[in-house]
């Protein structure tokens, strides 16, 4: 008995040690994690961070509606990812533009994930020693002298691989992208709420009665957050049938056929994923219609893409900051053999497959994880018409190397002290790689110079360093960088060439250089006959020539482009609309533009300011109002909504409401001369009496005097008024008779009858 005692001892007593390492790993995750990117919280918005969530109207919400919370996830670009657009928006109600707490929610989610997959790693390695096939004597050499130690030292030891593969996982280079990255939050979200499903499925499936269903529901929870993150969240049925098969069912080949209900319900989910993302029934229309302005067909894509994995896998191996770019650029492949390599990545990529079936039975582990790393590239190494490779598609996938390396350390015969000083020696060399790659992303021009760099046959590369210079208003450089892509572009049809001409004629109208700029814009046009934004620019440059019936043929133009291609163009609507109200006074015409791009861009400001003047010059002022109301919920600390909107209310008689319209465009802008000279007038000749006040009239009316240099006599003509109203009758006569003189002359009667007012001691009010 008492044998019996002292042989179980030390299992009990590793037990609770291995149960008191979680939190201290939790600590260790979060400080390399910390440590390894705290120098990215100043990184700016680039590339797509400026589409996705610096300049898009939708997530910028000011209070937490549910159509504010709707729009966001659901409005402008990447509708189909929902969840983490409202991240974005959730991020922004909070800090508005502070890139520090967009940054602080990536690492977090990325610390998270480091915990998770530590955590997925210790299940799966005790899931291989419960399975009596699976002894862990199939992952030691039972004649090495150090297996008997091993076996009895189990459960630490699990941990402590699970530690360095999460440690791995989050200090390795090739993760930087999807978290310093911040819109590729999207990635490491969806990995974040797929990793979570996938434990709580694991739970599930081990527990009983109501908490089996718990899990169950849990997980299937976060399976449709993960989805709405990002759409590769959708291979979890087929992992999770993999699990079963390789853990639960001791890979025997009949399971598959028992379980063929259940497997053909998973299929079904996953297709129904890729229908929804696909817009519809005609997936195969719809992978076509990705293709239509790339330089690069659908079989190219697919046989490059062995080659994109492999380069992917080296990535991996080597991770140097030399080797990571933002937009890695690869040639595609014509053939089997145009270029060799492409032959030779299928053979590699066919032998890693091999090996993960050939593997299975004896180590379960490591062909689990390579299966989980090439099942995870699937999806964006397809025929999708995606771009060809990008770093942060291989976040995923890490989790199914953190597996490899798992079982790879598991089956090593050294001491515990000799791995974890190894394990250290990594983590570090990592981690100073990846703080070393995050100083590229504290400023754009410092990013496009690394990627110009290393992709100099790329045209994209010199796109963005263009525009990165256009922002710093660096025009030189700006130019020849846009000549530069618009040059390795020749002979191709892609995006970069005609945005390059596009923003290039725009910074010769900058220069006032139009004739360069007319001439920039027909290349473009040359080069994309059917591209409406380019004839909205060259409209622009006719109607600053007063070349107005070019400028209105070039905007119908580029309405009826922007319509054959589905969607219309409310730009184009918005300027033809401006066209028409400043040149040829067609009003109701210029408010049917308006109309028409609100109804494209039901967030478009400009267009809710314009149409709300044009309606009120034809005095329909409650129509107004509504345009104004709506400008102001879009951006409520605009002063120019905000005044235009105390101009319809003291049309409409809502004194109080004007008034303080007027008080908030003073405290928005303390320069606005129309916000004070309206609140003055209010005050002073308001036919209601509560709604007066002398004092104040008189205040404003000066400051709005002073602002306009004394030149306007409708401002003096206030004071004049406001004076009159605190009883300063002689100030009020002085500047009534000044009013009098700078007066045109359809206005002079009506200032001299002030003037007699104010000569008889009276002041005026509306109405009197």
């Amino acid at each position: 008995m008492l044998s019996f005692h002292r042989q179980n001892e030390p299992q009990v007593i590793r037990g609770q040690r291995a149960r008191g390492f979680a939190p201290k790993a939790a600590l260790l995750v979060a400080f390399v994690g910390v440590a390894v990117y705290a120098n990215t919280l100043r990184c700016p918005f680039v590339f797509d961070d400026l589409h996705n969530i610096h300049n898009n109207p939708h997530i910028k919400l000011r209070e937490l509606d549910v159509s504010g919370l709707y729009g966001a996830a659901f409005d402008g670009p990447t509708p189909r990812r929902p969840v983490a657009k409202l991240s974005f928006a959730l991020n922004y109600y909070i800090h508005q533009g502070h890139l520090a707490g967009y940054h602080v929610v990536n690492i977090a989610i990325h610390i998270l994930n480091g915990f998770l997959v530590c955590v997925l790693t210790l299940l799966l390695l005790r899931k291989m020693v419960q399975s009596p096939s699976l002894a862990l004597a199939e992952h030691l050499d039972a004649r090495h002298s150090d297996a008997h130690e091993h076996v009895l030292d189990r459960p630490p030891r699990f941990c402590i691989v699970a530690l360095i593969v999460a440690l791995v996982f989050i200090a390795h280079p090739i993760q930087s992208q999807a978290v310093t990255y911040i819109v590729q939050r999207m990635a490491s979200m969806a990995a974040m709420f797929y990793l979570a499903a996938f434990v709580c499925y694991m739970a599930g499936r081990d527990a009983t009665g109501r908490r089996r269903i718990g899990f169950l529901v849990m997980s299937a929870v976060c399976w449709s957050l993960a989805i709405g993150c990002k759409e590769n969240a959708a291979t979890l049925p087929v992992t999770i049938g993999l699990y079963e098969w390789f853990f639960m069912s001791d890979l025997r080949p009949g399971w598959l056929w028992r379980r063929r209900h259940l497997a053909i319900v998973a299929l079904v989910l996953v297709a129904g994923v890729f229908l929804v993302y696909l817009s519809g029934f005609s997936p195969v229309q719809e992978i076509l219609e990705g293709y239509r302005y790339r330089d690069y067909t659908l079989a190219q894509r697919v046989l490059t893409q062995f080659r994109v994995v492999v380069f992917y896998l080296t990535l991996v191996v080597l991770p140097a900051p030399s080797r990571l770019n933002v937009t890695p650029w690869i040639s595609s492949s014509d053939g089997i053999l145009t270029p060799a390599t492409t032959a030779l990545a299928m053979v590699v990529l066919t032998a890693l497959f091999l090996v993960a079936c050939l593997s299975a039975r004896r180590h379960r582990l490591l062909s689990f994880g390579l299966i989980w790393m090439l099942l995870h590239l699937v999806i964006e190494s397809s025929a999708v018409g995606l771009e060809m490779v990008y770093e942060h598609r291989m976040y995923l996938p890490m989790v199914g190397v953190a597996f490899v390396l798992a079982a790879i350390l598991m089956t090593l015969h050294v001491p515990r002290r000799v791995m974890l000083a190894t394990a250290c020696l990594a983590v570090v060399i990592l981690g100073s790689f990846t703080h070393h790659r995050n100083k590229v992303w504290s400023h754009p021009l410092i990013l496009w110079n690394d990627v110009v760099r290393k992709n100099v046959d790329d045209p994209r590369s010199w796109y963005n360093r263009g525009h990165a210079y256009e922002s710093r208003s660096e025009f030189d450089q700006a130019i020849r960088d846009y000549r530069e892509s618009i040059w390795l572009e020749r002979g191709r049809l892609k995006p970069y060439s005609i945005r390059a001409y596009n923003n290039l004629g725009n910074i010769y109208v900058k220069l006032q250089e139009f004739d360069k700029a007319i001439d920039t814009f027909n290349r473009a046009i040359e080069v994309w006959p059917r591209y409406p934004v380019t004839y909205n620019n060259r409209a622009g440059v006719h109607q600053q020539m007063g070349e107005l019936e070019l400028a209105k043929k070039d905007y119908d133009e580029a309405i009826k482009y922007s319509e054959a291609l589905g969607g219309g163009y409310a730009l184009a609507y918005y300027n033809r609309g401006l066209f028409l109200a400043q040149t040829q006074q067609l009003r109701e015409e210029a408010i049917e533009d308006y109309s028409r791009a609100i109804e494209i861009d039901p967030n478009m400001f400009v267009a809710y300011i314009n149409r709300g003047n044009e309606i009120t010059r034809l005095h329909r002022y409650r129509h107004a109002l509504q345009d104004y109301e709506r400008a102001v919920e879009i951006r409520p600390n605009s002063p120019e909504a905000v005044y235009f909107r105390g101009i319809c209310s003291m049309k409409l008689g809502d004194y109080h409401a004007a008034i303080e319209d007027f008080r908030r465009t003073i405290q928005f802008n303390d320069r606005s001369v129309g916000a004070y000279d309206n609140l003055a007038w209010i005050r002073a000749t308001c036919p209601h009496p509560e709604f007066r006040n002398g004092q104040e009239a008189v205040g404003s009316a000066r400051r709005a005097c002073e602002l306009s240099r004394w030149k306007n006599y409708r401002y003096i003509e206030t004071l004049a008024a406001a004076c009159a109203e605190a009883g300063e009758f002689e100030n009020a006569i002085k500047y009534q008779r000044r009013a009098v003189q700078a007066a045109p002359p359809d206005a002079t009667r009506a200032a001299r009858d002030r003037l007699q007012l104010f000569l008889q001691g009276r002041p005026y009010h509306d109405g009197s």
